[in-house]
């Protein structure tokens, strides 16, 4: 069963889902992200360092912060966003802020590639770098294609280590050598993507098979039988399984309150 922003942020409002439970909105699945590596983390900690430094005045990045795509808030390893540090205290950063999105790919590189890709191409952010670790390159998506059936980005350019890519902000360019976003591995620590397949959304947390209607007059029905015939699949990685089972439990009682709320 999918859920709005709306019931996700009342899980996270009420504690079922904690502040740092590693979970994720995805078109209206909640789904567990990915454990992360040493590589991985180290890529993340260049970007931070090493890309503000490259972005014009009025851009910011932001880390793993999450950001709003109307039935998604993802939280991308890099988001390039216009503002300053204050200018997101009251809201998350939408489409419109969005220059780039980054997402480091350990692990993940078809989940990456697939789902995020039509993720962010659905909402039209103009630019989407896979820094791609097992590969030692950074994959750049442009022309994002939001009408296409599943929505893709029209343009793919790879950038290997050793390159220098360009990138253009409000008329201003900008170079970073590749090398500079890459950890330092052998060829033996090169890491294998073990993603799912793309429709079974990689570690999907719960996802209630009901049929929920969000408006019309059988609402009160719909919610009702959803609540009635909950049939909860839990998918878990490692220590997921306790988390998944209290985001079904909590799903099950948000339905069961909206419920209430229609009557």
């Amino acid at each position: 069963m999918k859920i709005t922003p709306k019931q996700y942020h009342a899980l996270h409002d009420s504690g079922i889902i904690g502040e740092g439970d590693p979970v994720e909105l995805l078109e209206g699945y909640i789904v567990e992200k990915s454990r992360r590596t040493p590589p991985h983390d180290g890529v993340a900690t260049r970007l931070n360092y090493r890309l503000p430094r490259l972005l014009p005045a009025g851009w910011i990045l932001r880390v793993q912060c999450a950001i709003s795509l109307k039935e998604s808030e993802p939280e991308p390893d890099g988001a390039v966003i216009r503002g300053d540090e204050t200018s997101y205290d009251t809201r998350l950063p939408e489409a419109a802020d969005l220059g780039i999105a980054i997402e480091v790919s350990d692990s993940t590189l078809t989940f990456d590639r697939q789902d995020k890709g039509r993720i962010y191409a659905r909402a039209g952010i103009p630019e989407y770098w896979i820094i791609n670790i097992p590969d030692r390159q950074i994959e750049v998506h442009t022309q994002p294609d939001a009408s296409a059936n599943p929505p893709h980005y029209a343009s793919r350019a790879v950038y290997p280590h050793g390159s220098t890519l360009a990138f253009r902000l409000d008329g201003h360019t900008a170079q970073l050598a590749v090398a500079d976003f890459l950890p330092c591995m052998g060829e033996s620590d090169r890491s294998r993507d073990v993603s799912l397949p793309s429709a079974d959304f990689g570690a999907r947390l719960c996802e209630n098979h009901v049929h929920h209607s969000h408006c019309g007059d059988d609402s009160v029905a719909d919610l009702r039988r959803g609540v009635g015939s909950a049939e909860v699949r839990c998918e878990h990685l490692g220590s997921g399984q306790h988390l998944g089972h209290r985001v079904a439990e909590g799903v099950a009682a948000l339905l069961q309150a909206e419920v209430v709320q229609h009557q």
